[in-house]
C-alpha cells in the first residue's frame, strides 16, 4: 500500500503549480510561464493602486474552492488582511493590487479620564494635593 503523504506535495510546489498552470488572469503571459515560488512571495511588499504600502507578504495559500490564491499580508498598522488572487495585478519586485488600502484599524481606546492631581484652597488659593482634606496653609476643610 502507497503512502499518502508521499503524493501530496509541499505547499511551495502546489502554489508554483497553480501559478504555472495559468488559473491567473492577472499574469502576464510571461508571468504565467515562468515558476514563482511561494517561498519568493512571502516576505515581498504589497503595493496598491495608489502607490501606497499596504505592507508584506506573511503567507501564501490557495482556495482550492475556488483556485485562487491567497496572500496573508501584515499592514503597516500590525493587523493582518488576506488579498485574493482577483485583486492582484502583478507580482515582480512587489505585488501590485488594485484596490486601495485596507480596512481601517480599530480605533484606539478613549484614554481614561483621571482627576486632577493638584486641587486650589478655596479660601487663600494654596496649591494643594488632589486628595488634601485640609488646606495645609489656612487650615481649611476641602470638600
Amino acid at each position: 500500500m502507497q503512502s499518502t503523504a508521499a503524493s501530496v506535495a509541499p505547499l511551495s510546489n502546489r502554489i508554483t503549480d497553480v501559478l504555472q498552470i495559468g488559473w491567473y488572469p492577472y499574469l502576464s503571459e510571461t508571468q504565467q510561464k515562468r515558476r514563482v515560488p511561494g517561498q519568493k512571495i512571502v516576505g515581498m511588499q504589497v503595493i496598491d493602486a495608489k502607490g501606497a504600502l499596504l505592507g508584506n507578504v506573511k503567507d501564501v495559500g490557495i482556495d482550492l474552492s475556488s483556485k485562487e490564491l491567497i496572500l496573508y499580508v501584515t499592514t503597516k498598522e500590525k493587523t493582518e488582511v488576506e488579498v485574493t488572487g482577483g485583486t492582484i495585478q502583478s507580482i515582480e519586485d512587489v505585488i501590485l493590487v488594485s484596490r486601495t488600502g485596507v480596512p481601517p484599524p480599530p480605533s484606539p481606546a478613549p484614554a481614561p479620564v483621571t482627576a486632577p492631581t493638584t486641587t486650589a484652597c478655596p479660601k487663600c488659593q494654596a496649591t494643594l494635593p488632589a486628595r488634601a482634606k485640609f488646606c495645609a496653609k489656612c487650615g481649611h476643610r476641602l470638600a
